[in-house]
Order: structure tokens, then C-alpha cells, then sequence
């Protein structure tokens, strides 16, 4: 995948507004990934209860599925845009990086699909590569799927911690509501990780207090340590994925 097929998608989405407003059996659609909560920095607890506050978080979209509740038309797709259409599934493709606290992404997920209801969006997680044309060289996001940071109370006082997860695994989002995309009108999905429970498998204060983790230059990474937390980076990954939910 190039930079000119990744840039295509804020491009499509430029046109898409300008025509938005006629009956032509598509709608637009603005797709915000994000975390749950109206601003505030999540705070995540490990097994043993220690709070985590979570201070920032950025993630690579490699696709999105969107299913709808019935049948739509796609004979209106553009073929040579990033939208595939195949009756029971929509595709957007990537890829897009997402910061998680300001629902942002480059491109903007803004697209124009076939009219209808959907309940459920997964969206393929992946490791981001330079030559896909995201992420740019030496960016945080690059040979990695989640990364992000934040604080924890290490024995009465804060300390930084930093994460780096490479993994590729779709994040399911279902409402029974769902969203709608009406012909020739914009709505938008917002499709939330609930990051509160991103470390509740994980006995990250126990595996420090055994040395199973460790501090390096007074920071603590969230990775694969020894004992408990041997195990670590599969058990967030795996509490990720399931914790999406569909809002509109």
C-alpha cells in the first residue's frame, strides 16, 4: 500500500462532502476511534487494585469492517476508492493512525458508504510499516500497534510508565442501536476501547514487588517481564480487542 492509497482516503472524503446533500443511495460517514469517557485520562487497575492513569495512547488501523444489519446497495461504490463493498460487508481501508484521546486520525475517517443500519464494526489492529506510507519513519507507531503512556503510584508517589505493543488482531465494536447512514446525508460511529480494563489480568504490582518487573531510568515498561508477568503484553492485547463498544 502506498502514500498516494493511505492519502486517498481524506481525498474521497473532500469530494464525498461536496455532494453530500443529493439522494444518490450513499451517505457519509465519520468513523471516530477513541477511548471512553469525555476527556479525562482513564485510570486503568492492575490485578491488585494499584490505579494506572493513562495520559496518552495512539494506535494503528490497518482496516475497518463495517456490517450492516441487512443487504445494502453497493453498485455506487467507486471500485478505485478505499471503500470495497460486497453486500454483507463495507471495507474501508487504511492505513490510519489514531490518537485515541482526540478521536483523531491521519486521514480523517470520513467516507462515503451504502445507506443502511449497522451494529457491529471490527476494526483490524496492526503494526504500522513506513512502507505502507504510515507511519512515517521513526515515528512511535512504527513496527508497533498501541503505544502509549501514563502514571502510577509506585509506593506513594508517581511514576511514569510507557507501553509498545506490536500485535495483529481485530477489535470488535456492537451496539443493538447501532448507527444509520441515510442516502445523501453525513452521520457519524464512535467506536470506544473502554481502557479501564486494559490491565485488570495483569499483576503488574505483585511482579514489581518480586522484581518480575523492573524500573529502566525510572520509568516503568509495560512488557513482557519474568513470573506473573511473563505474559504481560499477550494479556493487554488480549483485554484491548474485547473492549470496544458502538455509540453514535
Amino acid at each position: 500500500m502506498t502514500l498516494g492509497r493511505a492519502a486517498s482516503i481524506s481525498g474521497l472524503a473532500a469530494v464525498v462532502l461536496l455532494s453530500c446533500g443529493t439522494d444518490t443511495g450513499n451517505g457519509v460517514v465519520t468513523m471516530r476511534v477513541g477511548l471512553t469517557g469525555s476527556g479525562a485520562a482513564p485510570v486503568a487497575r492492575d490485578a491488585q487494585g494499584t490505579p494506572f492513569t493513562i495520559e496518552a495512547a495512539q494506535v494503528f488501523v490497518r482496516r475497518i469492517d463495517l456490517k450492516p444489519d441487512s443487504a445494502v446497495d453497493c453498485s455506487l461504490i467507486d471500485p478505485a476508492g478505499p471503500v470495497s463493498c460486497s453486500g454483507g460487508l463495507v471495507r474501508i481501508e487504511g492505513p490510519a493512525i489514531v490518537d485515541l484521546f482526540t478521536r483523531s486520525s491521519t486521514p480523517a475517517l470520513q467516507l462515503e458508504v451504502p445507506a443502511g443500519i449497522y451494529r457491529r464494526v471490527d476494526i483490524r489492529l496492526d503494526f504500522g510499516r513506513p512502507n505502507d506510507g504510515l507511519p512515517p519513519p521513526g515515528h512511535p507507531l512504527e513496527d508497533r500497534t498501541l503505544v502509549g503512556s501514563g502514571t502510577f503510584d509506585d509506593g506513594g508517589g508517581p511514576t511514569g510508565f510507557d507501553f509498545a505493543l506490536e500485535f495483529n488482531a481485530d477489535a470488535r465494536f456492537e451496539s443493538g442501536d447501532g448507527f444509520e447512514v441515510a442516502p445523501g446525508a453525513s452521520s457519524e460511529a464512535l467506536l470506544l476501547l473502554d481502557a479501564t480494563t486494559w490491565l485488570s489480568a495483569v499483576s503488574i504490582t505483585q511482579c514489581l514487588a518480586a522484581g518480575d518487573l523492573t524500573l529502566t531510568g525510572g520509568r516503568l515498561q509495560l512488557a513482557d517481564g519474568r513470573g506473573a508477568c511473563r505474559a504481560l503484553e499477550a494479556a493487554i492485547v488480549d483485554a484491548v480487542r474485547k473492549s470496544g463498544r458502538l455509540e453514535r
